[in-house]
């Protein structure tokens, strides 16, 4: 239900952006600005977020006067943005109007930093899955970009923040003859989370105008979890659930310990088992590898 309410709101705000998110959100749209991909007005649960590079985990909030009274609230969204892993920058509303070319100055050098940070937290710099490389170039090449920022709103009912396109089952979009045909490759075949996946992609369609739309599903090729975006598989870890990795290594999500041994094979959902870190006692879930 909240996660319904946030989606909701966001919408609105998109709707109603401010003179100075239409500015920014300009030089942001289309990956213009250092070819790099931004999403506005972004629910990460329970906030809804001005900008974010999902990617990079970079948040972007521009402030109007009235945050120097919601000093406190601020502090306390940013830490909790942070504690998932992101970096939060704010640039006051009279920034934009006189000095725009300075605040994308700034955020280049933003990006450039994030970008160094992240690497050097990891001691091998990942590849991207060729079978999640095919669906992205796919998508970039698509006529219909918009539809597809859409769906980017649309959401696995139990994965929570976790959006379709993320967990890799969004393959396709088309327009034919003005009805939209959205194709969906589902987890595993009788997946009872596509009835609800099938009403929210047209919902989220409906909602921006798109009348006629269509759902189709397919079972071939089978979805893997090489599907998946590293977006998505970050995500999973900040909301303490292990994700998957080909050697079928699991890690702790909370302290990052590989010292975990599986509970049971089944964990709240089929494709989903029951682990623990013998470190720090955590009990979470691992994603399996398929």
């Amino acid at each position: 239900m909240i996660q319904k309410l946030l989606k909701q709101r966001a919408k609105e705000l998109r709707t109603n952006q401010t003179e100075q998110e239409k500015k920014l959100w300009y030089q942001l749209r289309a990956s213009r600005f250092k070819n790099t991909k931004f999403y506005r007005q972004f629910v990460i649960e329970p906030y809804i977020v001005d900008f974010v590079q999902r990617d990079l985990k970079l948040i972007i909030e521009l402030d109007g006067g009235q945050h120097f009274e919601e000093k406190l609230k601020d502090e306390k969204r940013t830490k909790f943005l942070e504690g998932l892993g992101y970096e939060v920058i704010r640039f006051w509303n009279n920034e934009m109007d006189e000095n725009l070319n300075g605040v994308l100055d700034t955020l280049s050098l933003a990006l450039s930093r994030r970008e160094r940070e992240l690497k050097s937290k990891t001691k091998i710099i990942p590849t991207l899955a060729p079978e999640y490389a095919k669906r992205r170039a796919y998508r970039n090449d698509s006529a219909h970009q918009e539809i597809w920022d859409i769906l980017d709103s649309v959401y696995d009912p139990e994965l929570p923040g976790l959006t379709i396109w993320d967990l890799g089952i969004l393959q396709d979009v088309q327009l034919e003859d003005g009805t939209v045909v959205v194709t969906v490759t589902p987890t595993y075949s009788g997946c009872p989370a596509v009835d609800t996946i099938n009403q929210d992609v047209k919902q989220a369609l409906l909602n921006a105008g798109y009348e006629e739309v269509k759902l189709s599903i397919t079972l071939a090729p089978a979805w893997s979890t090489e599907m998946m975006s590293p977006a998505g598989k970050a995500h999973l870890k900040s909301i303490h659930i292990a994700p998957p990795n080909e050697a079928d290594e699991i890690v702790c999500p909370v302290c990052d310990s590989k010292e975990t041994k599986v509970i049971s094979q089944f964990g709240s959902t089929a494709c989903k088992s029951l682990c623990q870190c013998n470190k720090c006692s955590e009990v979470f879930d691992y994603f399996k590898h398929f």
